[in-house]
């Protein structure tokens, strides 16, 4: 079962779209990214830190299991030019924009 589900920064610039997620204790190896029919899917695990035999928790409010986040790409998003990389826990994800749905300006004359 899912426990939680990172929240995302979605950001729109003129040649791309960029996305930014907070997963500390994540590593490369437990986290996962596929782009099918126009929706971005990143799936992960935090796995529990172990205690102390012997030791109790008198505050427990970090989350641990598994994760799953579904988020719709717009009609423009390149499915075939998405690169991602996770450094100091912070995920950023970069999606090109399709050449031919791009708006450009027209000249007068």
């Amino acid at each position: 079962p899912v426990s939680h589900a990172p929240r995302f920064d979605f950001i729109e610039t003129e040649a791309d779209y960029r996305l930014h997620a907070d997963l500390p204790g994540i590593t490369e190896e437990n986290l996962e990214l596929t782009v099918h029919e126009g929706i971005l899917t990143v799936t992960g695990i935090r796995s529990e830190e172990t205690t102390e035999e012997g030791t109790n928790f008198l505050v427990r409010e970090r989350k641990y299991g598994s994760f799953e986040r579904r988020i719709r790409l717009p009609k423009d998003a390149n499915a075939e030019q998405v690169q991602a990389k996770l450094e100091a826990g912070v995920l950023a994800i970069t999606i090109a924009k399709k050449e031919e749905l791009k708006a450009r300006k027209i000249e007068l004359g």
